[in-house]
């Protein structure tokens, strides 16, 4: 406490103003001690180390903004799988959490809600309908969401499947016709 006098004010004690800087020197990172030694007095290297800071709370805010903004923005891309988006989402809202900026899971699970793919919609309506959505975790809402993704992956894989069999049969079909076919027509040579 009474080297923070000569902080505050400019001290005429040279050794009491010396001991002050040392302290404020012990706590800093040895990259910014050299710069902050040159100062003449404690009161003076005070007043650069809180523009320092200063300069950071602003850069710190800029970013903030910009995540924000980014999370704001943030969209399912096409043929993206919910795992991923949410990777993704996350990692946004872990970076803001970095910077101090923490985001409710409400807000996410919203987000989240609020972008799903046209072909999830009346999921992501069944979820707002029948869920507390302020209650509801967002490892929870992938959870739900990546069952609907698989449900239409299998639905994807069967259709896929019939379709190729149908294809086969055409196929068997066309083929054990097409030799009676040529015979029929004289007109075309083998």
């Amino acid at each position: 406490l009474e080297l923070w006098d000569a902080v505050e004010v400019e001290c005429k004690d040279r050794a009491k103003d010396r001991r002050a800087l040392a302290a404020i020197l012990r706590g800093l990172p040895p990259d910014m001690k050299s710069r902050l030694a040159k100062k003449k007095s404690a009161k003076e290297a005070w007043a650069a180390l809180k523009e320092m800071w200063v300069g950071d709370n602003r850069v710190k805010s800029s970013v903030v903004q910009q995540l924000v903004m980014e999370f704001e923005n943030i969209t399912l891309r096409d043929r993206e799988s919910v795992d991923n988006f949410a990777m993704r989402i996350i990692g946004l809202v872990d970076k803001l959490g970095e910077l101090g900026e923490e985001m409710e899971d409400s807000r996410v699970v919203k987000k989240m809600l609020r972008v799903v793919r046209k072909r999830y919609k009346q999921v992501a309506v069944s979820i707002e309908m029948h869920s507390d959505l302020n209650k509801m975790s967002v490892e929870e809402l992938i959870g739900r969401l990546r069952v609907a993704e698989d449900a239409d992956a299998e639905e994807a894989a069967d259709g896929i499947e019939k379709g190729v069999q149908q294809l086969l049969l055409t196929g068997a079909v066309g083929g054990a016709a097409a030799p009676a076919r040529r015979r029929q027509r004289p007109w075309r040579r083998s």
